[in-house]
């Protein structure tokens, strides 16, 4: 999937902490461990309770399915250096002719407060 001339498909991009990259299936467990955390169902429309096979679904299934359909570009947030998974990020609003584009993305709870959000939107912008 190409989108303004930039080839979105296993794009990995870095930034001073993180690395943005596709999701895979190994991430699946580290998914469904953030979701557990009460706190994250205070700000996503998640399935409740959110269990393995909805992570494995969403790292698969959804997230790879949004990048066919040239919806939206959605990538794992994990650390350069341990590669621990962190978060999600998402560039919506990618198909046709849009001129309206949207970042969205959520960081696991303990990870709050620590600007991976903001690094994360950066970077993809």
């Amino acid at each position: 999937m190409t989108w303004r001339g930039i080839e979105l498909t296993g794009l990995v991009l870095h930034s001073g902490r993180l690395t943005l990259r596709p999701w895979q299936p190994a991430d699946a467990c580290t998914v469904a461990e953030i979701m557990s955390d009460p706190q994250m169902h205070d700000y996503l429309a998640l399935p409740q309770p959110y269990t393995l096979a909805d992570a494995e679904h969403y790292v698969s299934q959804f997230a790879p399915g949004a990048a066919a359909d040239a919806e939206q570009l959605i990538l794992s947030m994990a650390e350069n250096t341990t590669g621990r998974v962190l978060g999600s990020i998402a560039l919506r609003g990618l198909a046709g002719d849009s001129v309206i584009t949207e970042i969205g993305y959520w960081v696991a709870a303990p990870d709050w407060g620590n600007g991976y959000g903001s690094e994360a939107a950066a970077t993809v912008a």
